[in-house]
C-alpha cells in the first residue's frame, strides 16, 4: 500500500482539482494592484497637477497666473518700456543686416539706424505739438459745438439738458436750507493730459535708451545661450529656431507698419480734400489707433466726426470725414491686410479681443499698442517650439 506523500494535497483533504495559491502568487497580485493604485493616483495628479497629458501643454494653476499678473502690474514702468524696446529692436535689426551685407560696420550702422529712429520721432512729435495743444485746449468749445449742431437730430441731448437743469434749480431753491458741502473739484483735462505726457515721456526715454543697449549688443546673448548648451544639436536647434522667430517678428512689425502709415496717409489725405483742419495730424493719430483693433477703429471714427462736425459747416460734408475714415479702415482691415499678411500672420479675434482687453487693463494705453504685437509674437514663438505649437493652433485664426 502507497504511503501518501507529505506534499500531496489530498493528504489534507484537499481536492485535487482545486487550485493551490502559493505566497509567491499572492505576493504578485497584490503588487499588481498597487500598481494599479498608482497609475490612477498619478493620473488624477497629473489632471489635477496640470502635467501634459497626450501632448496638451501643461495648465497653470491659479495662484501662479494670479502671481504673474500682479508682477505684470506693479512692474509696468519697467516692463512698458523693456517690451517697446524688444518689439523696435525685431522693427529695426533688418535696416543694420542691410547695412552690414553693403559693407557698413555694425555698430556704425547700429548708430546711424538709432540716431535716425530717434530723429524721426523727435522730429515729428516737435511738428505736431503745436496742433495737438492748440486742438486740446479747443475740446470744450468743438464738443459744444457739435452738440449745437447735431441737437437738431438727436432731440435726446436736448431732453437730458433740460432733465438737468430742472434738477439744478430744485437743488438752488433747496441750497438755503441745507447746510454747504465742500466738494474736491476733479482734475481737469489738460492736467491729466500734462501728466500722461510726462510719464510717456519718461517711459519713451527709459525705452530708447534700452532699444540702443539692444541693438549694440546684436547676437551677444543668443551666443552665450548657445554656449551654455551641452550637445551640438541642441545648439543648432536654438539657432535655427531663434533665427526663425527673429525673421518672423521682424516682417510681421515692418509690414504693419507699414500698412499703418499708408492708412494714415490716405485718411489724411481724405481729410485734407473734405477741409478738415490738421489733416497731417489726425493721419498720425489714426496710424497709431491702428495698432489697437477695434477699439483703435472706434476711437478714430469718433474723434475724426467730432473735430470735422465742429469745424466744417455743412453738416453733410462734415459727415464725409467719418464715412471716408471707416471705408478706408475697412478696406485695409478685410482686404489689403489679409491680403498681404494672408494665414501666416493671421489671429483668432477672440484672442486678440482678450489680449487687447487685458494689457490695456494692466498698462493702459501702452498696453492696449503693444497687446497685438505681443500676441503675434507669443503665436510666432509658440510655432516655432513643437511642445507650444497647440498654443499656437489656439491663437491663430
Amino acid at each position: 500500500m502507497r504511503v501518501p506523500d507529505a506534499a500531496d494535497p489530498r493528504r489534507n483533504g484537499i481536492d485535487s482539482t482545486t487550485p493551490v495559491r502559493s505566497g509567491a502568487t499572492k505576493s504578485r497580485r497584490a503588487q499588481a494592484g498597487n500598481s494599479r493604485r498608482r497609475r490612477g493616483g498619478r493620473i488624477v495628479e497629473r489632471y489635477a497637477g496640470g502635467a501634459p497629458i497626450d501632448g496638451v501643454p501643461r495648465l497653470p494653476r491659479t495662484d501662479l497666473v494670479l502671481a504673474t499678473a500682479y508682477t505684470i502690474y506693479f512692474a509696468r514702468p519697467l516692463l512698458v518700456p523693456l517690451t517697446a524696446a524688444v518689439l523696435l529692436g525685431f522693427l529695426l535689426k533688418p535696416v543694420i543686416r542691410l547695412l552690414r551685407a553693403i559693407g557698413i560696420p555694425e555698430m556704425l550702422g547700429t548708430i546711424v539706424v538709432f540716431l535716425t529712429f530717434i530723429g524721426t520721432v523727435a522730429g515729428s512729435a516737435y511738428l505736431l505739438a503745436t496742433p495737438a495743444s492748440n486742438w486740446l485746449s479747443k475740446i470744450p468749445q468743438d464738443v459744444e459745438q457739435a452738440e449745437r449742431r447735431l441737437r437738431s437730430v438727436i432731440q435726446s441731448v436736448g431732453q437730458v439738458r433740460e432733465a438737468v437743469d430742472d434738477v439744478a434749480n430744485v437743488s438752488s431753491s433747496r441750497s438755503a436750507q441745507e447746510p454747504d458741502v465742500v466738494r474736491v473739484a476733479p482734475e481737469s483735462l489738460s492736467a491729466r493730459i500734462i501728466n500722461g505726457m510726462r510719464s510717456f515721456a519718461v517711459g519713451g526715454a527709459a525705452a530708447a535708451f534700452l532699444l540702443f543697449l539692444l541693438l549694440a549688443s546684436g547676437e551677444t546673448f543668443l551666443r552665450r545661450t548657445v554656449s551654455m548648451l551641452p550637445t551640438l544639436n541642441q545648439k543648432k536647434r536654438l539657432v535655427r529656431i531663434s533665427h526663425r522667430i527673429e525673421r518672423d517678428l521682424s516682417v510681421y512689425l515692418v509690414t504693419t507698419s507699414l500698412i499703418n502709415a499708408a492708412l494714415g496717409c490716405a485718411v489724411g489725405f481724405a481729410l485734407f480734400l473734405i477741409g478738415v483742419p490738421n489733416p497731417v495730424m489726425w493721419g498720425v493719430v489714426v496710424a497709431v489707433l491702428n495698432f489697437v483693433p477695434y477699439l483703435g477703429g472706434l476711437v478714430g471714427t469718433l474723434l475724426i466726426g467730432l473735430v470735422a462736425i465742429a469745424s466744417i459747416e455743412s453738416t453733410g460734408r462734415a459727415m464725409l470725414a467719418p464715412a471716408a475714415y471707416l471705408v478706408l479702415n475697412g478696406l485695409e482691415a478685410y482686404m489689403i491686410t489679409p491680403h498681404i499678411m494672408g494665414a501666416r500672420f493671421s489671429l483668432n479675434p477672440v484672442a486678440v479681443f482678450g489680449a487687447v482687453a487685458f494689457w490695456g487693463w494692466i498698462w493702459g494705453i501702452p498696453g492696449a499698442l503693444l497687446a497685438v504685437p505681443i500676441l503675434t509674437a507669443a503665436s510666432i514663438v509658440c510655432t516655432n517650439i513643437d511642445r507650444l505649437r497647440p498654443i499656437a493652433v489656439f491663437l491663430r485664426a
